[in-house]
């Protein structure tokens, strides 16, 4: 099952990648000055950051954890918790069965 979440985090990535390139295409269309961005390039930054990075985050933290590594291999530093909610339906989803020991107890783990 974890070929799939592979799958999933190539696929978050590429996305990412391909609204970046959107995003610059956009933005480089010329415009008056002091004009902002055009309403799509508003939509593509807010899929981005409150879409696609949540979500990559939280698949890269469950393929960590389902491979045995140390939550802090995965994110040495970070300011704000991921979302732990959405990593354990990852882990259930993709790993076939609930794991020990609980994602609290991994994360909490040095």
């Amino acid at each position: 099952m974890r070929i799939y979440l592979k799958v999933k985090i190539t696929s978050l990535a590429e996305e990412a990648k391909i609204i970046r390139r959107y995003k610059r295409r956009l933005r480089a269309k010329p415009r008056a000055p002091g004009e902002s961005p055009p309403a799509a390039w508003w939509g593509l930054r807010h899929h981005h950051l409150s879409i696609v990075r949540p979500e990559a985050r939280a698949a890269l933290i469950a393929y960590g954890f389902l491979r045995g590594r140390r939550y802090r291999q995965i994110e040495a530093k970070c300011h704000e918790p991921p979302d732990w909610k959405r990593v354990g339906q990852i882990v259930e989803k993709f790993g076939g069965c609930r794991h020990d020991p609980t994602l609290a107890e991994w994360a909490k783990a040095e």
